[in-house]
């Protein structure tokens, strides 16, 4: 499986002539993050590309920085048999059956996904229909967190589809700087921990960056195998 970290919070897995695109078509600029890069735009449109086989594009929200409407639309002109699922996102073709409550499941080729409905990290955004990912394909369970907090209630519906440890998880800033956060981090004991959800240097006004690497220095000794990604590289899982 080949892996790939644009910015923000945009994920690539890709696994033969199949690919799976998380918050990867985005704005984001004017709320403190990135807008997609126009490398991405242009391999999605180029077939043959490392981003346009076939593709499943999966939103965790519809924040401007994980999602933009045109951007869309645009690709899924030159990607018309590509699927698409978020909530609340209007160009969704995919509907996901209830295993419980606030947790549903669909399976894309040979990936098993589970949505774990999850509330939105930050004051203000209390009422933010917002899905984490947690992603199982062939040996790999992923969690992709987005900006979802990682409450108890969320650790058990992802205890109730995942047994045992996690392959990697993918996080935030607020996600690791919460007790609630550390404490699912202990609980799932992923393999591999990685800070993600930052923008490029030049667009970073808030600092995320930097809060990054220094939660990351902090709790180096409870996660030792915890990173934070650079934009715009490959992933190891």
């Amino acid at each position: 499986m080949k892996n790939f970290y644009t910015v923000n919070a945009g994920l690539y897995f890709r696994d033969g002539d199949n690919g799976i695109f998380i918050d990867g078509i985005h704005g984001g600029k004017s709320v403190g993050f990135s807008s997609m890069p126009q490398e991405i735009k242009n391999d999605l449109e180029e077939p043959g590309s490392f981003f346009a086989p076939h593709n499943l594009f999966l939103f965790t929200h519809d924040h401007p920085d994980h999602y933009q409407r045109d951007l869309l639309c645009k690709t899924l002109k030159t990607q018309p048999d590509a699927s698409v699922y978020g909530p609340m996102i209007p160009e969704s073709n995919i509907a996901p059956e209830w295993v419980d409550y606030r947790l549903s499941h669909f399976d894309y080729k040979d990936w098993s996904i589970y949505c774990i409905d999850a509330k939105h990290d930050g004051k203000g955004f209390e009422n933010v229909i917002l899905q984490s990912y947690l992603i199982k394909h062939k040996d790999y369970s992923i969690l992709v967190g987005g900006d979802g907090v990682f409450t108890p209630a969320f650790l058990r519906r992802v205890q109730q589809v995942q047994r045992g440890h996690l392959t990697a998880a993918f996080i935030n800033v607020y996600q690791l700087g919460s007790e609630c956060g550390r404490e699912f981090l202990k609980e799932m004991s992923p393999r591999m921990i990685y800070m993600y959800h930052l923008p490029f240097v030049w667009d970073d006004k808030f600092d995320i960056r930097g809060m990054s690497r220094r939660l990351c220095n902090q709790y180096r000794d409870e996660f030792p195998r915890l990173a934070v990604l650079s934009p715009m590289t490959k992933v190891i899982i």
